[in-house]
C-alpha cells in the first residue's frame, strides 16, 4: 500500500488552543463528535438536575475533555455566561474550518394581485 492509499483523518483535526479564565491560561482540545454533542446536551442535563453537586459534576465531567485542568486545577472557576461562551467556543475550535457554512438568501416571491372585477 503507498502514501497516496491512506486516507488521513489526523489532518483534519483542530489545533489546540487557549483559553484564559480567572487571569489563567490554560490549554484547550478540540472535543470529538461524542464528547461535542455531550457539551451541546449540558443546558437540558442541567435544567433537568435538582442537586447542584450533580449539576457541578455534570459541567465540569463533560468540559474536562477539552479543558483537562478543570479537573487538576481546584482554584479554576467559572460564571454561567462564561460556561455559556465555553460551550460556543467548545462548538467553533472542533468543528472543521473548511466546512461551508454560507447562508443562502431567500428572495420573497412578488406578490400577484388578481384582475379586478
Amino acid at each position: 500500500m503507498s502514501t497516496t492509499d491512506i486516507l488521513d483523518l489526523d489532518v483534519l483535526i483542530p489545533s489546540p488552543c487557549k483559553i484564559r479564565i480567572n487571569g489563567k491560561e490554560i490549554d484547550a482540545h478540540p472535543l470529538t463528535l461524542k464528547q461535542l454533542i455531550r457539551i451541546t446536551n449540558i443546558q437540558t442535563e442541567i435544567s433537568q438536575t435538582k442537586n447542584t453537586k450533580e449539576m457541578y459534576d455534570t459541567i465540569i465531567d463533560s468540559l474536562s475533555p477539552m479543558i483537562p485542568a478543570l479537573k487538576t486545577d481546584p482554584t479554576l472557576d467559572f460564571s454561567l455566561d462564561q460556561l455559556y461562551a465555553i460551550i460556543e467556543f467548545a462548538q467553533k475550535i472542533s468543528l472543521p474550518k473548511n466546512i461551508a457554512t454560507e447562508t443562502k438568501e431567500i428572495t420573497p416571491k412578488k406578490k400577484v394581485s388578481s384582475p379586478g372585477p
